[in-house]
């Protein structure tokens, strides 16, 4: 840490200790700590390579950030309660927040069957944060709320993200909106995938909305390793809508509006060591 600003550029740097209890289980973290928001979404979401949640693309939530967790697992990992406390700014901003974030989430899994003899998960997320952004603390408040499906096979989910105080402005509000579902065909490599993100910078405006589709299929190069990532590739037609209110040109929604179609590579992998 140099002055108010971080002059590292990791995107995770943080150490926790874990204990159980009978049947509960605790964590406590500090350090550069992942967001559990993102973190609890990601876990029925296998699109990353693709493209973010628009959780996170979105400037709803940082990726990660200087601060603290605690987190409960219960329940048969049934019932996990997160509390976490940041800086506000994420991993790549100057430190200049005089308040702090406080974010509390509650996941539920109220279901929970074998199918394709792996466990298919049907989990609720619910969140509430309470936040500021800048040296004058402007409001930055979060309410989120979410259903994942999780299978080996399978991924589903919708999620729904309302902002009190957007993009450093506290008068600013906004709603994001993300729907995503992807399944192996062929379940050594071979997949199929398709992601809607909806943005309205101003929700009580019914034209200020951005959509973005993106559909295709994956196939993995190489068979992947639990936990240590693996080598995938996307073939992917996107299309972006935008409506005249959130256009660049007011009035020239056209000149937002896009097609593409994209080859993406995705290498990720992990080292894990036990002391």
């Amino acid at each position: 840490v140099d002055g108010d600003s971080l002059v590292f550029r990791a995107r995770r740097a943080w150490g926790h200790l874990r204990t159980d209890a009978g049947p509960v289980a605790l964590l406590f973290g500090a350090g550069l700590i992942p967001d559990l928001w993102i973190n609890a979404l990601e876990q029925h979401f296998h699109q990353r390579g693709a493209a973010p949640l628009l959780t996170e693309r979105g400037q709803f939530f940082n990726h990660s950030d200087l601060g603290a967790l605690a987190l409960l697992n219960t329940w048969d990992d049934r019932l996990e309660l997160a509390l976490w406390v940041t800086n506000g700014e994420g991993r790549s901003e100057r430190e200049q927040n005089t308040g702090k974030d406080l974010s509390l989430r509650l996941s539920v899994t109220p279901l929970r069957l074998p199918v394709h003899g792996a466990p298919l998960d049907v989990r609720a997320h619910g969140l509430y944060r309470q936040g500021s952004q800048g040296v004058g603390k402007a409001r930055n408040d979060r309410v989120a709320a979410a259903l994942t499906v999780g299978h080996t096979h399978y991924g589903l989910g919708a999620a729904l993200y309302l902002a009190d105080g957007y993009d450093g402005r506290s008068e600013q509000k906004a709603r994001g909106l993300d729907l995503w579902a992807d399944a192996r065909l062929y379940p050594d490599w071979l997949g199929a995938m398709a992601h809607l993100t909806q943005l309205t910078v101003d929700p009580d405006d019914t034209a200020a909305t951005t959509t973005r589709l993106s559909t295709g299929l994956f196939a993995d190069l190489a068979r992947p390793v639990p936990g240590l990532g693996r080598l995938r590739l996307y073939a992917l037609y996107e299309r972006d809508t935008v409506d005249a209110a959130a256009a660049p040109f007011p009035g020239i929604p056209e000149a937002a509006n896009a097609q593409r179609v994209v080859l993406k590579l995705e290498a990720s992998g992990a080292a894990r060591f036990d002391f």
